[in-house]
């Protein structure tokens, strides 16, 4: 089932960036590689986006993940696939699973 939630998105960096940030137009929907991106700091930092069609790949007790379908892989090892969805409060009040597809709007954070 697909869906579309409004929530906090925290692009969580694990390894120092190489690299300056690409750019990116935050207005249009964008694909979570580019929202991590391989700057400092994720693109689109404060500012609401809309990232689409993403798999659900562990669910949390405040949020989960999503990963980037393997077939929009930007395939650079200096940018992820991957983000956590942060809810404040459990998935489970949304019913969401992992392997759902999802639709998410939310502000970008670092945490």
């Amino acid at each position: 089932m697909k869906r579309l939630l409004l929530v906090l998105i925290c692009a969580v960096m694990l390894a120092p960036p190489l690299l300056a940030q690409a750019d990116v137009d935050c207005a249009e929907p964008v694909e979570i590689w580019e929202i991590q991106g391989s700057g400092e700091v994720a693109n689109c930092l404060n500012q609401t986006i809309i990232t689409e069609d993403n798999i659900v790949t562990l669910v949390g007790t405040a949020g989960f993940f999503i990963q980037t379908p393997p077939e929009r892989s930007d395939d650079d090892s200096l940018t992820s696939d991957g983000l956590y969805v942060y809810l404040e409060r459990s998935p489970n009040d949304w019913g969401i699973l992992v392997g759902d597809r999802v639709d998410v709007r939310g502000r970008v954070s670092e945490y």
